[in-house]
């Protein structure tokens, strides 16, 4: 009975104070630098697992994730599943850390590959944080902790399972930390406020749209901004509940527009990722645009040329479902490395929205010019709206009007604004926007 009672019910494993006297013993006894590695594993989105397929399925994919953990790695010294979907997994290996990872990112695809087609309405995705224990002092939870620093990592990048902890993981988690409880305060407070970059089209000089963007400001009304903020959140999975404060306001704002009987142009608002890792997304983006009672021409939604290129049919199901709702959806930054010609043409999307770096680029290259000036071409024939972001100076300008993109944004034209101003600058008085010829 006392053993049945120090093992986890769930997965037979032994409990985690089991775990860590085995560890330990291990570690006490036998350690050799550069021969020891601790993996902290979580599965994102596993609660959905439960609250759709129910506690029975989420136990079996437990079970056969740590089936897979040692299966596939040699020199398992234990595992134990510390709470929910948390795993911690003491190994011993030949010293050969590149080989190590190569087998923990093999297990970890097929895991996601197989189980997505098993929970065809789940995106779920393995995050592993890795130690290699170079030096140990009898310091095991503090181990264990540096791992858990290395999973956290891992949850906010979905290009990668695995994360190796470093040293300065420890400064930086102290400093997310901050901003995260900053950010908790501001959306709490109503200190997060929605600017509006207008986006113009160059051979009318017109407003036709504007990007909808986020600046939070802490307690003494200090602005950060979001190159500051975003990763932060996006590692946190809050970037969610901030993209949601910007969407609502963005739809509140064209209800506004309407009722004043304004100029009113489409907003668009960026969609994290984050968003299509849980269930029903498009759903939930429509029933929240519902309660405005607003055109849906005017709302547009922006996503990351990564998330087209995903290994999921479920992100690619709910993208064209927020299109059958009639949304547009727009490919951001493109040219950032993802696509490939062959399927953008088969993508549920609308508009292709050029990454800055690549204007950039065209202005010092002529292949680079060449190809920006062939793929918009070939955009535009094949019916997708086309625009050029990062537009900065008349140079710039110039270019992509010899390309043939006829909608632009970037500081060129105007910073991003409070809505008020923006308001008062383009839809009061519905101004045409003239640019210096």
């Amino acid at each position: 009975m006392k053993n049945i009672e120090k093992l986890d019910t769930v997965t037979g494993l032994p409990i985690y104070d089991s775990f860590i006297g085995i560890a330990r013993e291990e570690l006490a006894n036998n350690f050799v630098p550069g021969h020891y590695v601790l993996i902290a594993t979580d599965i994102s989105n596993f609660k959905y697992i439960n609250h759709i397929y129910g506690y029975s399925k989420a136990n079996e994919l437990l079970r056969d994730l740590i089936a897979l953990i040692s299966n596939s790695v040699d020199g398992n010294v234990s595992t134990c599943r510390t709470h929910s979907d948390h795993i911690i997994s003491l190994f011993k290996y030949n010293g050969d850390k590149t080989a190590f990872c190569s087998r923990v990112d093999r297990y970890s695809r097929d895991f996601v590959k197989d189980n997505n087609r098993k929970y065809p309405s789940i995106m779920l995705h393995l995050n592993n944080g890795i130690l290699f224990i170079d030096k140990y002092n009898d310091d095991l939870i503090y181990c264990i902790d540096k791992a858990n620093v290395a999973r956290r990592r891992a949850k906010g990048n979905y290009c990668v399972s695995s994360v190796i902890f470093s040293d300065d993981m420890m400064d930086k988690e102290e400093e997310d930390a901050k901003i995260l409880a900053v950010f908790d305060t501001a959306i709490k407070n109503g200190n997060i406020k929605t600017f509006y970059q207008p986006k113009i089209n160059i051979r009318t000089h017109e407003i036709n749209g504007a990007e909808v963007l986020s600046r939070i400001y802490d307690s003494n009304g200090k602005m950060l901004y979001p190159d500051t903020y975003i990763p932060v959140l996006e590692n946190s999975g809050k970037v969610v509940e901030l993209d949601r404060y910007v969407m609502r306001e963005a739809f509140a704002s064209v209800r506004k527009w309407i009722d004043m009987g304004w100029k009113v142009v489409p907003v668009s608002i960026n969609l994290s990722r984050m968003h299509f890792y849980e269930s029903n997304v498009a759903d939930n983006i429509y029933n929240e645009f519902r309660r405005y009672n607003i055109p849906v021409e005017y709302v547009e939604l922006e996503l990351t040329e990564s998330l087209f290129f995903a290994d999921s049919d479920t992100i690619i199901r709910e993208i064209s479902k927020l299109r059958n709702y009639g949304f547009k959806v727009s490919m951001d930054d493109f040219g950032v490395g993802y696509s490939t010609l062959n399927t953008l043409g088969t993508l549920p999307v609308d508009i292709i929205k050029f990454d800055k770096g690549f204007i950039s680029n065209s202005m010092n290259n002529e292949a680079v010019y060449q190809i920006l000036q062939s793929l918009i071409h070939v955009f535009r024939q094949i019916n997708y709206d086309v625009i050029c972001e990062g537009i900065e100076t008349k140079e710039q300008e110039k270019l992509i009007f010899e390309c043939g993109c006829d909608n632009v944004q970037g500081f060129l034209y105007d910073k991003p604004l409070e809505r008020d101003i923006f308001e008062d600058k383009y839809l009061k008085k519905q101004p045409i926007q003239c640019l210096e010829g």
